[in-house]
Protein backbone atom coordinates (compact mmCIF):
# COMPACT_ATOMS: atom_id res chain seq x y z
CA UNK A 1 0.00 0.00 0.00
CA UNK A 2 3.01 2.16 0.42
CA UNK A 3 4.12 1.71 -2.85
CA UNK A 4 4.33 4.82 -5.08
CA UNK A 5 2.40 5.49 -8.23
CA UNK A 6 5.39 4.76 -10.32
CA UNK A 7 5.39 0.75 -8.63
CA UNK A 8 1.73 0.31 -8.89
CA UNK A 9 2.06 1.34 -12.40
CA UNK A 10 4.33 -1.02 -12.88
CA UNK A 11 2.80 -3.81 -11.95
CA UNK A 12 -0.42 -2.23 -14.54
CA UNK A 13 1.76 -3.30 -17.13
CA UNK A 14 3.00 -6.40 -15.92
CA UNK A 15 -0.72 -7.29 -16.20
CA UNK A 16 -0.78 -6.05 -19.87
CA UNK A 17 -2.32 -2.78 -19.46
CA UNK A 18 0.25 -1.25 -22.26
CA UNK A 19 -1.25 -3.76 -24.13
CA UNK A 20 -4.69 -3.00 -23.73
CA UNK A 21 -6.80 -1.62 -25.91
CA UNK A 22 -8.47 1.96 -24.74
CA UNK A 23 -9.94 4.80 -27.43
CA UNK A 24 -6.54 6.78 -27.44
CA UNK A 25 -4.45 3.36 -27.70
CA UNK A 26 -3.14 1.75 -24.90
CA UNK A 27 -4.92 1.68 -21.27
CA UNK A 28 -1.62 2.26 -19.77
CA UNK A 29 -1.19 6.00 -20.09
CA UNK A 30 -4.63 6.71 -19.53
CA UNK A 31 -4.43 5.31 -15.90
CA UNK A 32 -1.39 7.13 -15.37
CA UNK A 33 -2.99 10.47 -16.36
CA UNK A 34 -6.16 9.84 -14.50
CA UNK A 35 -3.71 9.10 -10.89
CA UNK A 36 -1.69 12.12 -11.92
CA UNK A 37 -3.69 14.61 -12.24
CA UNK A 38 -5.65 13.08 -9.25
CA UNK A 39 -2.34 12.99 -6.95
CA UNK A 40 -1.90 17.16 -8.55
CA UNK A 41 -5.05 18.13 -7.24
CA UNK A 42 -4.25 16.73 -3.98
CA UNK A 43 -6.47 13.86 -3.29
CA UNK A 44 -5.87 11.12 -0.94
CA UNK A 45 -3.43 8.36 -1.58
CA UNK A 46 -6.32 6.22 -1.61
CA UNK A 47 -8.24 8.39 -4.41
CA UNK A 48 -5.68 8.03 -6.66
CA UNK A 49 -4.84 4.47 -6.24
CA UNK A 50 -8.46 4.15 -7.22
CA UNK A 51 -8.06 6.10 -10.17
CA UNK A 52 -4.85 4.73 -11.46
CA UNK A 53 -6.59 1.09 -11.46
CA UNK A 54 -9.90 2.75 -12.20
CA UNK A 55 -10.71 0.25 -15.10
CA UNK A 56 -8.32 -3.02 -13.64
CA UNK A 57 -11.93 -5.03 -14.07
CA UNK A 58 -12.96 -3.46 -17.30
CA UNK A 59 -15.77 -0.89 -17.10
CA UNK A 60 -19.03 -0.27 -19.06
CA UNK A 61 -17.33 1.35 -22.33
CA UNK A 62 -14.19 -0.76 -21.79
CA UNK A 63 -14.85 -4.45 -22.68
CA UNK A 64 -12.43 -7.33 -20.97
CA UNK A 65 -10.02 -6.68 -17.83
CA UNK A 66 -6.67 -6.55 -16.50
CA UNK A 67 -8.04 -8.78 -13.36
CA UNK A 68 -10.66 -10.63 -13.19
CA UNK A 69 -13.44 -9.94 -10.48
CA UNK A 70 -12.62 -13.03 -8.03
CA UNK A 71 -9.07 -11.37 -7.45
CA UNK A 72 -10.97 -8.15 -5.90
CA UNK A 73 -9.43 -8.95 -2.09
CA UNK A 74 -5.28 -9.41 -3.86
CA UNK A 75 -5.92 -6.01 -5.36
CA UNK A 76 -7.74 -4.62 -2.65
CA UNK A 77 -4.47 -6.18 -0.39
CA UNK A 78 -2.06 -4.49 -2.90
CA UNK A 79 -3.92 -0.83 -2.94
CA UNK A 80 -5.61 -0.89 0.10
CA UNK A 81 -9.73 -1.62 0.55
CA UNK A 82 -11.05 1.87 0.06
CA UNK A 83 -9.04 2.12 -2.91
CA UNK A 84 -10.40 -0.77 -4.44
CA UNK A 85 -13.82 -0.19 -3.18
CA UNK A 86 -13.86 3.08 -5.14
CA UNK A 87 -11.89 1.30 -8.36
CA UNK A 88 -14.71 -1.31 -7.88
CA UNK A 89 -17.53 0.82 -8.34
CA UNK A 90 -16.13 2.93 -11.46
CA UNK A 91 -15.84 -0.67 -13.14
CA UNK A 92 -18.84 -1.54 -12.02
CA UNK A 93 -21.17 0.86 -12.87
CA UNK A 94 -23.90 0.68 -15.22
CA UNK A 95 -23.84 4.25 -16.82
CA UNK A 96 -26.76 4.40 -18.86
CA UNK A 97 -28.76 3.27 -15.52
CA UNK A 98 -27.09 5.11 -13.27
CA UNK A 99 -25.34 8.06 -14.31
CA UNK A 100 -29.08 9.65 -14.90
CA UNK A 101 -30.01 9.54 -11.34
CA UNK A 102 -26.79 11.76 -10.23
CA UNK A 103 -28.08 14.87 -9.35
CA UNK A 104 -31.49 14.35 -9.29
CA UNK A 105 -32.40 14.39 -4.99
CA UNK A 106 -33.80 11.07 -4.87
CA UNK A 107 -31.97 8.54 -3.08
CA UNK A 108 -29.33 6.99 -5.16
CA UNK A 109 -29.18 2.88 -5.97
CA UNK A 110 -26.15 1.98 -7.16
CA UNK A 111 -26.49 -0.37 -10.30
CA UNK A 112 -24.18 -2.71 -10.80
CA UNK A 113 -23.69 -4.42 -14.00
CA UNK A 114 -21.38 -7.60 -13.06
CA UNK A 115 -23.70 -8.49 -10.17
CA UNK A 116 -26.74 -6.92 -12.26
CA UNK A 117 -27.97 -5.60 -8.57
CA UNK A 118 -29.36 -1.99 -7.53
CA UNK A 119 -27.79 -1.16 -3.76
CA UNK A 120 -27.67 1.92 -2.13
CA UNK A 121 -23.98 3.34 -2.76
CA UNK A 122 -21.95 5.33 1.06
CA UNK A 123 -20.91 8.72 0.70
CA UNK A 124 -17.43 8.24 0.76
CA UNK A 125 -17.61 5.78 -2.38
CA UNK A 126 -20.01 8.24 -4.14
CA UNK A 127 -17.54 11.29 -3.49
CA UNK A 128 -14.43 8.91 -4.67
CA UNK A 129 -16.30 8.01 -7.55
CA UNK A 130 -17.19 11.77 -8.43
CA UNK A 131 -13.63 13.19 -8.09
CA UNK A 132 -13.15 10.16 -10.47
CA UNK A 133 -15.77 11.84 -13.11
CA UNK A 134 -14.43 15.43 -12.33
CA UNK A 135 -11.53 14.21 -13.35
CA UNK A 136 -12.70 12.98 -17.09
CA UNK A 137 -14.86 16.41 -16.92
CA UNK A 138 -11.71 18.54 -16.53
CA UNK A 139 -10.19 16.74 -19.26
CA UNK A 140 -13.49 17.31 -21.72
CA UNK A 141 -13.11 20.71 -20.70
CA UNK A 142 -9.23 20.63 -21.64
CA UNK A 143 -10.45 19.67 -24.98
CA UNK A 144 -9.23 15.87 -24.89
CA UNK A 145 -12.52 14.08 -25.43
CA UNK A 146 -11.29 11.64 -28.07
CA UNK A 147 -8.52 10.63 -25.31
CA UNK A 148 -11.13 9.36 -22.86
CA UNK A 149 -14.25 8.48 -24.52
CA UNK A 150 -14.00 8.26 -28.34
CA UNK A 151 -15.53 10.69 -30.77
CA UNK A 152 -18.93 8.87 -30.80
CA UNK A 153 -19.58 9.28 -26.77
CA UNK A 154 -18.29 12.69 -26.55
CA UNK A 155 -21.94 14.18 -26.67
CA UNK A 156 -23.55 12.11 -24.59
CA UNK A 157 -20.77 11.78 -21.79
CA UNK A 158 -20.58 16.06 -21.60
CA UNK A 159 -24.09 16.33 -21.18
CA UNK A 160 -24.36 13.96 -18.26
CA UNK A 161 -21.15 15.79 -16.52
CA UNK A 162 -22.27 19.08 -17.28
CA UNK A 163 -25.76 18.39 -15.52
CA UNK A 164 -23.77 16.48 -12.34
CA UNK A 165 -21.69 19.13 -12.33
CA UNK A 166 -24.57 21.94 -12.15
CA UNK A 167 -26.67 19.41 -9.43
CA UNK A 168 -22.97 20.94 -7.02
CA UNK A 169 -22.10 16.56 -7.60
CA UNK A 170 -18.57 17.44 -8.22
Amino acid sequence: MHDTLTEHYRRLLALGADEFPHVAGSLAPHLLRTASLLQQWGNRPALCLAGLYHAVYGTDGIRGSLVALEHRGAIAGIIGSEAESVAYLYGACDRDAFHPRIGTGAPLQFVDRFTLSEYPIQDTALRGFHRLLRYFHQRLQEGAPEEIFGAPREPRTQQFLQRIVEAGRL
